[in-house]
């Protein structure tokens, strides 16, 4: 609990390891809010008339915080979240890509969460994922699958402010996500002390 009354999650992880099918099941199991901030930045981008792609969607990230600061989408979320906060409990927010992100989330006393799975499933995944909106991502290789991966483990000039491995040191909580949508809801539910009802 914050100063502000906020319950903050936020989430991160591997491409295609169910980031937001994790937020969505916390989201409905504890009555949250759940706000994407790659479905943010899509959106800009379409308003932009621009491709729907890791460069332009990195590359209008690193504008805005440049512009904003370096947590500007999760505030960003947190300011979207209080139109709505008498409805929720907290807010979940899904697709965390750097470490000032996660840095505000544990400022406001927030849960960090890591999500992955294994590389042949969640490329699988990306490959049968239809709603992705995202084909110029989804259709590569496996092997250029896992590299676009390790690009965005570790920081380079490429990536400016990416690196996810660090995300990943800073997460309280890890979800490995192999299995079945009710096997991870047994395991959010488990991890999160859920009452069943």
């Amino acid at each position: 609990m914050t100063d502000l009354g906020l319950r903050i999650i936020g989430i991160s992880g591997t491409n295609g390891s169910g980031k937001d099918t994790v937020s969505n099941i916390l989201a409905d199991l504890l009555n949250y809010k759940f706000i994407s901030v790659s479905q943010f930045l899509r959106q800009e981008l379409l308003k932009q008339a621009k491709e729907i792609n890791r460069e332009n969607t990195r590359e209008l990230s690193n504008h805005l915080e440049i512009k904003y600061g370096k947590s500007y989408l999760v505030e960003e979320a947190i300011n979207q979240y209080k139109k709505f906060k008498d409805e929720f409990g907290g807010l979940v927010v899904s697709s965390i890509r750097n470490t000032n992100e996660a840095s505000k989330v544990k400022s406001l006393n927030g849960i960090m969460v890591w999500v992955d799975a294994d590389p042949e499933i969640r490329y699988q995944r990306i490959k049968d994922n239809l709603n992705r909106d995202r084909p110029a991502d989804d259709d590569v290789s496996f092997s250029d699958f896992l590299k676009q991966e390790n690009e965005e483990m570790a920081y380079n000039k490429n990536n400016q402010n990416l690196n996810t491995a660090e995300i990943k040191i800073m997460c309280d909580i890890t979800i490995l996500n192999n299995n079945n949508l009710g096997s991870l809801k047994k395991i959010l539910t488990e991890k999160f002390l859920i009452k069943s009802n």
